[in-house]
C-alpha cells in the first residue's frame, strides 16, 4: 500500500444555494441537482460501480448532502449498544478534512435504521470514537430497493475543524451481505490494495463556491 499524501488528482466545486430550504426528512422532494454523483466504485471485489445517488451542497448556515443507496441484501437489525455495534451494518459515510495530509479528519457513518458511527481522528488510524458531530442532523429510511440518508452539518462546526474554503471529503459506502462479508464503495480510488478509506488518497479536494 502506498499511502503517501500526494494531492488527489480530482477536485469537486459545491455550488451554494441561496436559501436554508432543504428539509431534512429523507424525502428529497426539495433537491435540485447541485453537485450530483451517480455510482460509487467497488475496485477490490466487483470492479464496478454501484446504483448510489449522492448529491451536495452549502448555504451560509450548512453543508447539507443525501446518499439513496439501491441495497437487495438489507442486513438484519441489530440490538443497538453503542455506536461500536454498527460496524458490520450497511451504511454511507462521509469524511471531512482541512488537509490533504489528514493531520485531524471526521466522519459520519450512518445506518438506514438511523443510527450513527461518528469519530475524530488523525493519519495514520489513530480513531476516537467517543468523539461525536455537535450540530450533524439527519434522516434515513428503507425504500423499496434500498435507502435514503439525507443531513447537514454546520458550517460554524466545519469553521472549528479548519475548514473554510475548501475541504478534503471522502464518500464512501459499506453494502454487507451474509453476516460480515462486505463490498467498499468510495467516489475516489484510494492507493491501496485493499480497502482503506483511512489514507489520503481516500479523499478528494473539494472547494465551495457561490
Amino acid at each position: 500500500m502506498n499511502a503517501d499524501n500526494k494531492e488527489p488528482t480530482s477536485k469537486l466545486a459545491i455550488q451554494e444555494t441561496a436559501m436554508e430550504s432543504i428539509a431534512i426528512d429523507a424525502a428529497l422532494e426539495d433537491w435540485e441537482q447541485y453537485n450530483y454523483l451517480h455510482g460509487l466504485m467497488d475496485p477490490w471485489k466487483l470492479k464496478a460501480k454501484d446504483d448510489t445517488h449522492f448529491d451536495f451542497t452549502t448555504t451560509p448556515k450548512y453543508f447539507y448532502f443525501y446518499f439513496k443507496a439501491k441495497d437487495t441484501t438489507p442486513t438484519k437489525i441489530i440490538d443497538y449498544v453503542n455506536e461500536r455495534s454498527l460496524l458490520y451494518q450497511d451504511r454511507v459515510e462521509l469524511f471531512f478534512s482541512s488537509t490533504k495530509e489528514l493531520d485531524e479528519y471526521y466522519g459520519a457513518e450512518i445506518t438506514p435504521q438511523g443510527k450513527v458511527l461518528d469519530f475524530k481522528a488523525h493519519f495514520p488510524r489513530d480513531i476516537d470514537h467517543s468523539w461525536n458531530f455537535q450540530t450533524l442532523d439527519f434522516a434515513s429510511k428503507n425504500t423499496d430497493d434500498g435507502y435514503i440518508v439525507e443531513g447537514r452539518i454546520s458550517r460554524k462546526e466545519l469553521l472549528s475543524f479548519g475548514i473554510v474554503n475548501s475541504l478534503y471529503m471522502g464518500i464512501f459506502r459499506a453494502d454487507f451481505h451474509g453476516g460480515r462479508k462486505v463490498n467498499w464503495h468510495t467516489r475516489t480510488l484510494p492507493d491501496s490494495p485493499k480497502a482503506d478509506f483511512h489514507i489520503p488518497s481516500a479523499f478528494e479536494k473539494t472547494v465551495f463556491r457561490q
